[in-house]
């Protein structure tokens, strides 16, 4: 009975290292752009021009406040030429948070954004997380193996259906 124990222990020993071994994968659902515009108050093209990082209220959470100028309003009705988008994670004081859904923003960058307003108004979040960011470059969407002005189309036509 012991030896069977103690084989019994190291098939359960092997089978739990050979799973640890194997690549962790995951599978995106990519979100359709017509699913991104309805959750969405505004729909713009903007350029980030800055960013901020601030403590949460309760000091538990760090947050990327990002301030963009909008260059295109596809949709909605922004308020003024510049937005304010709040993202979980940053860095402050020696201390850096990182999530790996949601976007991040290089100054300079233009790029597409579907966003909700703060229910007080004072700053956007993006819908659908790092889906939500797609940015322009060189002709192309990154994020997308679409073209820039197919793209752009595809999100005009969905907002004017949506948003107007």
């Amino acid at each position: 009975m012991r030896t069977f124990e103690r084989f019994r222990c190291w098939v359960m020993a092997i089978a739990l290292l050979g799973t640890a071994a194997l690549p962790a994968t995951a599978a995106m659902i990519r979100v359709p752009i017509e699913d991104s515009v309805r959750a969405s108050d505004i729909v713009v093209r903007a350029r980030t021009m800055d960013q901020r990082c601030e403590w949460s209220g309760d000091g538990r959470w760090i947050y990327t406040f990002v301030r963009a100028q909008i260059l295109e309003t596809m949709g909605g009705h922004p308020d003024g030429e510049d937005i304010v988008v709040r993202v979980l994670g940053g860095a402050m004081d020696g201390i850096g948070l990182r999530v790996s859904d949601m976007p991040l923003f290089e100054i300079g960058e233009e790029s597409v954004l579907f966003l909700k307003r703060s229910s007080d108004g004072s700053f956007y979040t993006v819908v659908d997380n790092f889906q939500g960011k797609n940015t322009l470059w060189e002709g192309k969407v990154v994020e997308r193996e679409l073209s820039e002005s197919d793209f752009v189309n595809q999100v005009r036509a969905c907002a004017r259906e949506h948003l107007d």
